[in-house]
């Protein structure tokens, strides 16, 4: 493990704890289950560790967490319920004593510290016309959301489209807070992830993500319920995790022949500003 993995793996840990004093139930998710399987830790280039929750599981981990007063010093949670201009609908978990920060917008706090991302599953119709709206309406928000908080000028930007969002970007840092479409965003949003939770669907699926791109890489992200509430203990990085009892269907779902490794050119890394550990 490098460095930044190694803290991340700190957490990792940490986080195991809280979730068994919780009662609380997740499961290894995306790149560390990945990691888990064909690595027994983490695949070499990732910067991050991901785990997956029920959406019941999401919420009363985060109402946990935030009444508890014995948390280690440093270890915060980041989430919509502490920063509500936060764009994403999923959770992380960080260390703020470590000196590692993505480079997001402004608009954007608490991004300090290394992270185990924290994915919530949602219900998702049987129906495949609607389970296809529900994705079109959700995808429809983020598109706004990142227009209202995510534009930043990247360091390959160049003449008017480097301009272009520089502008955009000083104006949403004055007024995100006193935008009043974006809190009819986010309630909409909300309102279309968790739409069929009181319903007894056969798939789950990970509708807080907003970098999906289309219907057909999200549909790689939706899973049979059963899969990810049967877990079993898998071995990462000398540590055994809960993770999907069915991992094969859950990592072929996600990436196919996840066995092969992909080539340099497709090794997904953070934008990270600066690290010092």
């Amino acid at each position: 493990m490098n460095d930044i993995q190694q803290a991340e793996f700190e957490i990792l840990k940490y986080f195991d704890e809280l979730t068994d004093q919780y009662n609380v139930k997740y499961f290894l998710f995306a790149g560390t289950l990945l990691g888990a399987v064909r690595h027994e830790g983490f695949i070499p280039w990732d910067d991050d560790i991901d785990v997956g929750m029920l959406r019941s599981e999401f919420i009363k981990f985060q109402e946990e967490m935030l009444k508890d007063k014995k948390i280690k010093e440093n270890i915060f949670l980041q989430s919509r319920k502490v920063h509500s201009y936060l764009a994403t609908e999923i959770a992380k978990i960080r260390n703020s004593s470590i000196k590692i920060k993505e480079r997001v917008p402004n608009t954007q706090k608490g991004n300090i510290g290394p992270w185990v991302d924290i994915f919530p599953f949602d219900n998702v119709p049987d129906d495949a016309k609607e389970r296809k709206k529900q994705f079109q309406i959700v995808e429809f928000c983020n598109d706004w959301i990142k227009r209202f908080l995510l534009i930043q000028v990247e360091p390959e930007d160049k003449g008017i489209k480097k301009i272009l969002k520089f502008i955009i970007n000083k104006l949403n840092r004055i007024f995100y807070r006193v935008n009043p479409f974006l809190l009819i965003l986010f309630k909409v949003r909300y309102h279309w992830i968790t739409k069929y939770n009181n319903q007894k669907t056969e798939f789950v699926g990970n509708l807080g993500h907003m970098y999906h791109g289309n219907y057909e890489n999200y549909l790689k992200t939706v899973f049979l319920k059963d899969d990810v509430d049967d877990l079993k203990p898998l071995h990462f990085e000398g540590t055994q995790f809960p993770a999907p009892a069915n991992y094969d269907r859950v990592l072929t779902t996600h990436y196919g022949n996840y066995m092969q490794i992909p080539p340099e050119s497709e090794r997904k890394v953070h934008k990270i500003e600066y690290m010092k550990i």
